[in-house]
């Protein structure tokens, strides 16, 4: 028998075509199959989760200083106010009213609106374009992809961010777990405690969960409120808007010049637009001390005497302020007032070359680095606070030196309100969630119950694909010992 005749004339003839469409049905169904068992991608509709996730919401740059943020579609109020986080402009800057002469006019813009930024009046078909338009552009809510296969092979963890179903509607939420199976969940002065100790957030969560409050290098062409409060001796201070920075001449003092930050802290989102404004809303009330200050320093001459960098994060009944050598070498401090609290060598900060200082004050942990290299962490408690009565006081100072501070960058911890209860006893089968944009989300403070059923949750959200620019991979949550 010929090898090559032993299947002729048995089924249908193979084609290029019929190989084609078998592939792409295998795909279709892989496809179907990794996302029903795997992975699932999920677009975010609300800013409850604002600024780690976005929902519908606008990219606004200000007119004043340039500082780009978003804000929430659904925020922006009639006449689209909102607040710049940078230099405290108010202005009709995200909604649909041009805030010119046709402010009773809305725009209509040529499709597809997010790609062209440009459109008319309606009335008086005035030419909206540029920035006065993209302002006022719709966007896409955050979309991520989500693992729904990881809580089979391990239990969620705290601080991650997990999809569940809504216990109480039919619908899918996002929040960040903060309290597992079986503990007390308590919100103190914005922070997570859990059976009475503070709940600490890793650091590679942490970095992602700073909220800026200033960008010194974002020079505003008008003040509408003064940065900085030179204190005793503003004579030695020199600040240039138009290059953001501070210069100081400390090279005679024999006690630290500070620049502090003139504005309060506050638990401000500029996310939520018109929310922020006085009188409206639960936003921007509560004073946030835990805050991360950071500089890029350079020394210009040296006096005689000791040789210091300062910066400080003073408040909420606490005085810190690290204190960095700005000659060769020695030893860096970290202070409660006068109170040393711990000391480690400090690299030499070479004159005239470029240092970036960092102190990080968060979860009652305080963390010093300088040029990317942590240098102290110290964790407190709030049983040992000096003074309750101590205000805030945040800021970059010198001694003994003419320094150039070439940018300072402020930026505030997320402050979790607290809700009806004080304490939050979850059963052994259920799990305590919240929304970073606090003030704005629903959840176990605000539910019927605190707690999401252990039977409700999909999966972790581990990356973001949408927008282009917030690309990333989420950080999973802390594993528990």
């Amino acid at each position: 028998m010929n090898e090559n005749s032993c299947n002729s004339g048995s089924g249908p003839k193979r084609t290029a075509l019929r190989d084609n469409l078998e592939s792409i049905a295998l795909a279709v169904l892989l496809v179907l199959l990794v996302r029903q068992l795997v992975i699932e991608p999920f677009q975010i509709p609300t800013g409850s989760m604002a600024p780690a996730l976005v929902g519908v919401h606008k990219e606004v740059r200000c007119p004043n200083c340039g500082t780009p943020f978003r804000v929430g579609g659904d925020k922006t109020g009639v006449r689209g106010e909102i607040i710049c986080p940078n230099c405290a402009l108010k202005w009709a800057g995200a909604g649909e009213i041009v805030p010119l002469e046709q402010r009773d006019e809305s725009v209509v813009f040529q499709r597809p609106e997010w790609l062209w930024h440009r459109g008319v009046t309606d009335i008086s078909r005035r030419p909206v374009s540029g920035m006065d338009a993209a302002n006022r552009v719709d966007r896409w809510g955050s979309r991520i992809f989500v693992n729904r296969f990881i809580y089979k092979l391990r239990p969620p963890r705290r601080w991650e961010l997990a999809v569940f179903d809504y216990p109480y509607g039919d619908e899918n939420y996002i929040k960040r777990i903060v309290g597992l199976p079986g503990e007390s969940v308590s919100i103190r002065e914005g922070n997570i405690y859990i059976n009475g100790e503070i709940a600490r957030k890793p650091p590679d969560i942490q970095e992602r969960m700073w909220m800026q409050v200033l960008d010194n290098a974002m020079a505003p062409r008008e003040v509408v409120e003064e940065w900085w409060d030179f204190g005793r001796r503003p004579e030695r201070w020199e600040s240039s808007r138009e290059e953001g920075v501070l210069r100081v001449d400390a090279r005679n003092e024999d006690t630290p010049l500070y620049a502090r930050y003139a504005r309060p802290v506050k638990d401000f989102y500029a996310y939520d637009g018109i929310s922020n404004v006085e009188g409206r809303g639960e936003a921007n009330v509560h004073p946030v001390n835990e805050v991360k200050i950071k500089t890029d320093v350079r020394v210009k001459r040296s006096g005689n005497g000791p040789l210091f960098f300062y910066l400080r994060a003073g408040g909420g009944g606490r005085d810190f302020h690290a204190e960095i050598p700005a000659g060769g070498g020695g030893k860096a401090a970290l202070y409660d007032g006068e109170e040393q609290l711990m000391q480690a060598p400090a690299p030499d900060l070479s004159k005239g070359r470029k240092h970036v200082l960092v102190l990080e004050r968060y979860d009652k942990t305080l963390v010093v680095r300088i040029d990317g290299q942590e240098l102290m962490r110290h964790y407190y408690d709030d049983s040992d606070a000096a003074d309750q009565t101590v205000e805030q006081f945040i800021g970059v100072g010198a001694k003994g030196v003419e320094a150039r501070f070439d940018r300072v960058r402020l930026f505030r911890d997320i402050y979790y309100q607290p809700g009806a209860d004080d304490r939050y006893v979850l059963d052994d089968n259920s799990y305590f969630v919240l929304g970073d944009n606090s003030p704005y989300s629903s959840d176990s403070r605000k539910w019927e119950s605190p707690e999401v059923p252990a039977q409700n949750l999909i999966g972790r959200a581990f990356a973001v694909f949408w927008p282009i620019s917030d690309i990333s991979f989420l950080p999973a949550g802390q594993a528990e010992n």
